[in-house]
């Protein structure tokens, strides 16, 4: 019996099993790898830096010599947008292990928590750092920007003639998300093509080979239908399986979620009472909490003023500047480092 004998839905069932595990592998790994000869942008305080293989290439003070400083850097138009480390809030929480999808779900919820901007105006993503596999729970490390942020830069590039694709995080070797951070389609693909042009020939001779081997395979057509049978009976126990352990998921998030609300009064009431007092022009990047200290740093139009209305909040007392505040002229804003207590009873 020739290849030709092989049932043609058959055929068509197995190749696209292997398409949909492949393009899975991908779209979970590709985000991992960083192509270090892409040219980099970072729209920093001081101005552009521009960047090439771990190498500042030009600082410039505007955009306006921006596409002449990639020129000399790279023939391609193709760069990465970098977002400096003072825009970006990181955080880690715990949750029920689940899909992507569902703890990107759950997240949204916690980012009412975490930040004080609506979660609206906001990118993130995340990454799994550590698992209890006895409470089968799962440590995210969360990465937080502003929309604005990310959008001016876009906007910056597209204007310097350039297309952006992918977003990076300054001090930081993982890309964002490209699922969740925007980039220019034909830019990121050119990048993928770069990252993957190996793997995808591999792929491609280890898809003739299986061709070949079915082919082989196919001169026994009864063999074939009985490992087709299995197959098709295997594939419907693991998606019932599968979701039975989403609906598990989904209910121990929901759960632990209003359950961990309950367990963090005194993280909540700082936040509530941080939001009423913070004034007009000012932002927060990190906010950590040990015990009954406090410590926040962000931007704002009057740093000195932070710690009146602080100590005026009934809330909190003993606010000090944890380091010398920074002034941005080009903004005219200060970078802030404080610290302060919370009231004994008043959460």
């Amino acid at each position: 019996m020739a290849a030709s004998d092989i049932p043609g839905e058959d055929f068509r069932d197995i190749l696209r099993d292997w398409r949909k595990e492949l393009g899975g592998f991908a779209r979970e790994h590709a985000f991992w790898l960083s192509d270090p000869d892409i040219t980099r942008v970072e729209f920093a305080p001081g101005g552009v830096i521009v960047s090439r293989g771990g190498a500042e290439v030009a600082r410039l003070p505007d955009a306006q010599g921006l596409s002449l400083a990639v020129s000399r850097a790279d023939a391609s138009r193709d760069v990465a947008l970098s977002v400096p480390q003072g825009e970006t809030l990181r955080a880690t929480v715990w949750l029920p292990r689940a899909n992507a999808a569902t703890l990107r779900q759950a997240l949204h919820f916690e980012l009412e928590r975490l930040s004080p901007v609506d979660p609206g105006q906001l990118y993130f993503d995340f990454d799994v750092v550590d698992r209890d596999v006895a409470t089968n729970r799962v440590e995210l490390a969360l990465r937080i920007v502003r929309r604005a942020v990310v959008d001016e830069g876009l906007r910056l590039c597209h204007a310097a003639g350039l297309t952006v694709a992918e977003v990076l995080f300054a001090g930081d070797a993982r890309p964002a998300d490209s699922r969740q951070f925007p980039a220019d389609k034909p830019a990121y693909y050119r990048l993928l093509w770069r990252k993957w042009n190996l793997a995808f020939l591999g792929g491609l001779a280890l898809v003739l080979a299986l061709a070949a081997l079915l082919a082989w395979y196919g001169r026994n057509a009864a063999a074939a239908d009985m490992l087709s049978d299995q197959v098709a009976l295997e594939e419907t126990r693991a998606m019932a399986v599968s979701h039975i352990q989403q609906e598990i998921a989904a209910t121990n998030s929901r759960i632990t979620f209003f359950a961990h609300q309950k367990q963090a009064p005194l993280t909540v009431g700082i936040l509530a009472g941080l939001a009423r007092i913070v004034p007009d022009g000012t932002w927060l990047n990190e906010i950590e909490v040990s015990g009954a200290r406090v410590h926040i740093r962000g931007y704002s139009h009057g740093a000195a003023d932070l710690i009146g209305a602080i100590d005026k909040s009934g809330q909190f007392a003993n606010a000090q500047f944890g380091a010398p505040t920074v002034r941005n002229p080009a903004g005219n804003v200060e970078q802030f480092d404080l610290v302060f207590d919370v009231k004994a009873g008043k959460p």
